[in-house]
């Protein structure tokens, strides 16, 4: 399955093609006419002959570079699609971390404004100190603190 990328340039491609395929017709088709009126008369049949040729020759050539061009577009856009690919995993990757940080801030948050706060207020009733400090000692065990 094509990328839409791809897809237009495969499209404009085509048309190029075409377009020069219908340019090569209608020259083919004029030098068709030249060489059935030059049978008569052997010089202005080789001059018509010389004439085709090179009008092959440029064809030919220009067939030749919009394959080059095709083939260079073909690569970029895979090489696009690799790199989008690799932006896309490295998203992702950073999406993940992104919530298991917000994770834990809302955990830190929660103890802070329950356990912490009741622990330094000193609104706590017998027996839950011990609750509260546990609390508090999970989320410490989580933090990472630089030495300073």
């Amino acid at each position: 399955e094509r990328h839409q990328h791809q897809k237009l340039a495969v499209d404009m491609i085509g048309e190029v093609l075409d377009n020069v395929c219908s340019k090569m017709q209608v020259k083919i088709d004029a030098e068709d006419a030249t060489v059935e009126q030059a049978v008569s008369g052997m010089a202005s049949l080789e001059a018509a002959a010389a004439e085709s040729e090179a009008t092959w020759n440029q064809a030919t050539a220009h067939s030749d570079s919009c394959t080059e061009a095709l083939a260079a577009a073909s690569k970029a856009i895979l090489a696009a699609k690799s790199a989008l690919a690799e932006r896309e995993e490295e998203q992702r990757q950073g999406d993940t971390g992104l919530m298991q940080t917000r994770e834990d801030k809302e955990a830190i948050e929660a103890v802070i404004q329950g356990a912490f706060q009741k622990l330094r207020e000193g609104d706590w009733e017998a027996g839950e100190a011990k609750q509260h400090y546990d609390a508090i000692q999970a989320i410490v065990g989580k933090l990472t603190l630089d030495e300073s």
